[in-house]
């Protein structure tokens, strides 16, 4: 009867502590894990974009915790699909922070997209890390919105000073999506292409969705510009059509070009697209990018775009804050960012100004025999 007992009493033991902590005490121990969140557009336009971006923290993901995980901890990223819907994206980023406890969610994807969760990251003080987002309007979207992709006013800008300084452009017409990310690189190509002496003829935009194009092109080719910049996701089918069409004239673009869907829709199209981008260079001979570029191409068989670099870095960043501050406090992990030094990642050196942003270096690439070369 007191071997029985004793049995019992062993059993109510394990069961309580099991539920409660590893101690006899009863005292509460959280799991050795930390948890972060990852919004993107599975489904939908920009799946193309969240497989990149998931790629990149997987292999940061798998890095981290080769090496120990933070702190002893391991690192878990719990993933939702906003399918680059904003409703979508809203009830993620709600039920990643409110039901599943997280304070920091990378993502999500498109810049329609962090805008409409902004201020529910503000309001429940929890961190928002975009990688794919380019809209000068997330510089004032609050305290606790953070970005490591480069704004699209500085892609706009660039460029124009490309198309009028290098490339001799004295006219343009552009083509851009009626969304953020579109009319924001447009009206940064305007402006500084007119502020040194450009003229834009045409600026023709376009809906989410939409695959025929020649409504917009006949017009920009009657305007017979010297150049043409297209600003938007997903332009395979435009730059398909610009050819066919008979427009000749050098298509300029920003690094949403940069995809394998251009190639594969576009083709011999594509060919000569001149095109804004982060300094990411897998040719690299740099240690930390030649092992990247390898790792990767054992994983996935091919070579890795600025896209997987970003997110590598945004979660390789983000350890650094969690290494600090623990997983739920959000306030500390949006000082230590603030407060980060210089953190040497695959895409350049990323600090933090005042309002969140990130600042890199830009670089022209070009599409030659399907490939993204640097000019």
């Amino acid at each position: 009867m007191k071997c029985k007992l004793a049995v019992a009493l062993m059993l109510l033991i394990i069961v309580f502590t099991g539920c409660t902590g590893d101690k006899l005490t009863g005292e509460v121990v959280k799991d050795d894990v930390f948890r972060i969140g990852s919004v993107q557009a599975f489904t939908g336009k920009a799946s193309w974009y969240a497989e990149q971006v998931k790629r990149g923290t997987d292999m940061a993901l798998n890095d981290i915790n080769s090496e120990g995980g933070i702190n002893g901890k391991r690192l878990e990223i719990l993933y939702e699909d906003s399918m680059f819907e904003q409703k979508r994206a809203l009830s993620a980023v709600r039920k990643l922070f409110q039901d599943d406890g997280v304070s920091v969610i990378i993502g999500p994807t498109g810049s329609s997209n962090v805008m409409a969760v902004a201020p529910v990251a503000n309001e429940l003080q929890k961190i928002i890390f975009a990688t794919v987002a380019s809209t000068p309007r997330i510089k004032d979207a609050g305290d606790f919105v953070f970005r490591n992709s480069i704004s699209g006013d500085v892609h706009g800008e660039y460029m124009a000073e490309y198309a009028y300084n290098v490339l001799g452009a004295r006219t343009a017409s552009t083509l851009y999506l009626n969304l953020a990310n579109g009319v924001d690189y447009n009206d940064a190509f305007v402006m500084r292409f007119e502020e040194l002496g450009g003229t834009v003829v045409v600026q023709e935009s376009y809906e989410k969705g939409l695959n025929d194009f020649r409504t917009q092109l006949t017009k920009i080719k009657m305007s017979n510009p010297d150049v043409v910049y297209f600003a938007g996701l997903s332009v395979g089918v435009a730059v398909k059509q610009t050819r066919e069409m008979g427009i000749d004239q050098k298509i300029l673009a920003p690094v949403t070009v940069e995809t394998q869907e251009l190639l594969d829709i576009a083709g011999e199209a594509a060919e000569g697209i001149l095109y804004t981008a982060p300094n990411f260079n897998p040719e690299s001979s740099d240690e930390n990018i030649v092992k990247f570029v390898a790792d990767y191409k054992a994983m996935y068989n091919n070579t890795p775009t600025k896209l997987v670099a970003d997110a590598y870095d945004a979660v390789m960043v983000m350890s650094l804050a969690l290494e600090l501050c623990g997983d739920d406090d959000a306030e500390c992990i949006r000082d230590a960012l603030y407060d980060l030094d210089k953190y040497e990642g695959l895409v350049g050196v990323t600090t933090f100004d005042e309002f969140g942003e990130v600042s890199k270096p830009l670089v022209i690439k070009i599409v030659e025999k399907e490939k993204f070369v640097f000019v």
